[in-house]
Formats: C-alpha cells, structure tokens, sequence
C-alpha cells in the first residue's frame, strides 16, 4: 500500500531535469520535503521520490506550504559539492512572493533569525539569532497587494516569511507570520503563494513559470500583465 502510494505521489512532481549527478523538480505545495509533523497517513516528497530512485540525498529543503525548483543529489560526492556551493553562498536562490502591503523599492534586510522556534514560529533576535539576509525586488502592485521577487544570501528556516512581515508586507494566507490569516482548525494542507522559481548553480540555470496556485491569486487581483512582462524580461 506504501509503494502505491507513494508511486501515485510521485506522478504528481513534475521533474524539470535529470542526469547522473542530481535531479531538479518542481515541488507542489502543501507537500511536507521530509518526515516530521505530517499525518501518519501521508507521503512526504523524499518517500515519493525514492519510490521511483534508488538513492536520493537531500541538499535544501522548501517549507511545506512553499512550492517550486527543488534540486536533489543522486551521489554522496555530488552532494557534498553542491552543499559546499550553498554554504558558501555560490548558489543563487529567486522566490516570488505574493504580499499583504507595498514594497516601493529594492532593498537587502539583514535580520538575524531565532535559532530555535516558538510554537512554529521563528523571531528575530538581536542577541543569539543567527545571520540572516535577504534582498528583496518589488514587482508590481494592485490596491494593497504586491508582487515581490524575494533572493536570500542565507538559508535559514521561514527567512523570507519572517524578514517580508519585519518589512510590513508579509504573505499572504500565512498564518504564522501574517496577522489577518488563521490556522485552519482542520488539518488541511496548508500553501502559502510563495514560489522558488529561479535556480543557478555552476553552469546550471533553472526557471520555472508560477505554479497554478500562485497564479490563482494573480487572476483574483486582475495582475496578469504584471507577471507576464515580468517573465518577458527575464526569458
């Protein structure tokens, strides 16, 4: 019953590429990367994945409710180099992010973040956080609501979520870090419309369009164009 279901996880990840070395995926979100708090009764994306490749190592990781490019090892030396890239800070890493609020202009924040969380929640602290930074590009605007491109230097748990509400402008249906969102009292998958869609590492360059989730919330507040000139200007 595991393998089938685990199989039938699978086909829903979409593989933007493979070879020898490592696989790139496009995560979905509302699906956990690892075992942890999830139910008993689901497939988390790494059991899926190893449903179908013999080894998997784990490099990075997206929180649940994030989706988008993901890339996974499929040797121990492969991931060892890439690791070393990430701490290093040689990766480049390009989110968009759907906001409550307007950011007028481009800015790089450095915020140390907590390093243990409380309740789910992580804090900037001042005084033991760890080194965390983030640059942040608006995007374009509707009303109160914003599109912003989000690139962090670190690679800290909830650093986006935590460093965008620190700006006043915090995602939008994230409960933890935005004040007019509520966890569900039923244990729904949870998605939040922030979105990894740009990937360089090496000679590898990896961009994918928005997922069907986040452009949910482009059609709700009419910003088609916006995102649509956006992706003309980085293709």
């Amino acid at each position: 019953m595991f393998i089938q279901q685990a199989l039938k996880t699978y086909k829903n990840i979409e593989i933007i590429f493979e070879n020898n070395e490592f696989i790139i995926i496009n995560k979905p979100h509302g699906m956990v990367v690892i075992e942890g708090r999830n139910r008993d009764d689901d497939i988390v994306l790494y059991d899926a994945l190893r449903a179908k490749y013999e080894k998997l190592y784990l490099i990075h990781r997206l929180d649940a409710p994030v989706g988008g490019i993901m890339v996974l090892a499929k040797t121990k030396n492969f991931c060892a180099k890439l690791t070393k890239q990430f701490e290093q800070h040689r990766v480049t890493k390009k989110y968009l992010c759907f906001c409550d609020g307007i950011l007028d202009s481009p800015l790089t924040l450095m915020l140390p973040i907590s390093k243990r969380n409380y309740r789910g929640k992580y804090k900037i602290n001042f005084i033991s956080g760890k080194k965390s930074i983030t640059t942040f590009y608006p995007v374009g605007k509707v009303l109160d609501k914003s599109i912003v491109i989000a690139s962090p230097i670190t690679g800290r748990t909830h650093q986006i979520r935590l460093h965008l509400k620190s700006l006043g402008v915090p995602i939008m249906c994230d409960y933890l870090y935005n004040k007019n969102y509520k966890k569900p009292l039923i244990n729904n998958i949870i998605k939040i419309p922030l979105f990894a869609f740009y990937l360089e590492f090496g000679d590898f360059t990896f961009r994918v369009r928005p997922s069907e989730y986040f452009l949910s919330f482009i059609y709700q507040y009419k910003m088609e164009h916006i995102i649509d000139q956006f992706y003309e200007k980085i293709s």
